[in-house]
C-alpha cells in the first residue's frame, strides 16, 4: 500500500495527503475524473468510462496503483500508474479539481506515481494526451516527459524513471 504523504501545504490550505484510492474515496475520485472529462469535452457519456465504475477493483486487478490527493477528506486530485510490458508503465486518469489547479497538486500526484512505478521496477513511463491540450502537454514537459509521436491528434509522451533520480 502506498504510504500516505504530507508534502508542504499551500498557504491557507491544509496539507495534501496522498494515498491509495479506497472504497471510501472511490466515489469522490470517480466524480473528480468525470467532472474533468466533461469540462474538457463539453459533454459526458459515462458509459465510455467503464473502468471508473468499480475503479478500486478494476485498477487493482491490473496491478495498478490509483492515488488520490486529499485536503482533509476531500479528493482534489488523482492519477494512476498501470504496468504494461516489463519495465514500462502508463500514467492515466490524471485530474485536478478546478479550484485546486496550479497549486502544485498535480505535480505531487505525478511524482508519487513515478516513485511508486520506479520502486516496482518500472524504468520508462508513458502517457497519452491530446496534442491540442497545451496546458497538459506543457505540464508533462515541465516534469520531464518528451513527445514520442503524434497520431490522429493524440500525443504519446514518455520519461525514463530510475529510483535514484526521483528523490
Amino acid at each position: 500500500m502506498q504510504e500516505p504523504t504530507k508534502p508542504e501545504g499551500v498557504p491557507g490550505q491544509p496539507p495534501l495527503r496522498i494515498e491509495n484510492v479506497s472504497r471510501e474515496t472511490e466515489a469522490q475520485v470517480r466524480a473528480l475524473v468525470l467532472a474533468g472529462l466533461e469540462e474538457r469535452f463539453g459533454w459526458l457519456d459515462s458509459t465510455l468510462n467503464p473502468d471508473l465504475e468499480q475503479l478500486t477493483e478494476t485498477y487493482r486487478s491490473q496491478g495498478a496503483i490509483f492515488l488520490v490527493g486529499l485536503l482533509e477528506d476531500r479528493a482534489v486530485c488523482c492519477g494512476a500508474y498501470v504496468p504494461l510490458e516489463q519495465g514500462t508503465g502508463r500514467i492515466v486518469r490524471m485530474s485536478v479539481h478546478r479550484p485546486y489547479r496550479r497549486l502544485g497538486y498535480a505535480g505531487r500526484i505525478l511524482a508519487a506515481l513515478e516513485q511508486t512505478a520506479a520502486a516496482r521496477g518500472c524504468r520508462r513511463l508513458e502517457l497519452k494526451t491530446l496534442a491540442h491540450w497545451s496546458d497538459a502537454v506543457g505540464f508533462y514537459k515541465k516534469h520531464g516527459y518528451v513527445c514520442e509521436h503524434e497520431s490522429g491528434g493524440k500525443l504519446t509522451m514518455s520519461k525514463p524513471v530510475e529510483p535514484d533520480s526521483l528523490e
